[in-house]
Parts: structure tokens; C-alpha cells; sequence
């Protein structure tokens, strides 16, 4: 009986090990895709007047 039970906790284990490496693997796309790069998030775009006016 606790060798059965030793079984389907590594079988658990094994199977959340797989399931965060596929996290992680598709965080990463989505970062890659969809980041903006840090300093547009922090540097305000300066403002120049229209020299027409």
C-alpha cells in the first residue's frame, strides 16, 4: 500500500515538473512577443511644438 502510494507521488511529481517546464516555455514565447522594450515604458516622449504655428 505505500509503495503504491510512493508510485502515484512521483507520477504527480513528474507530471507537475512537465506541466511548469510548459509554462515556462510559453511564458517565454509571450514575453518575446509581446514585450515593449523597458525604456518606453519609462522615458516620456518629448514634445516639440510644430514650427508651422
Amino acid at each position: 500500500m505505500k509503495n503504491d502510494l510512493n508510485i502515484v507521488l512521483i507520477e504527480i511529481h513528474t507530471e507537475l515538473n512537465r506541466q511548469h517546464k510548459k509554462i515556462a516555455f510559453l511564458q517565454s514565447i509571450a514575453l518575446k512577443r509581446f514585450a515593449v522594450p523597458a525604456y518606453t515604458s519609462i522615458c516620456p516622449k518629448p514634445y516639440f511644438p510644430d514650427p508651422k504655428n
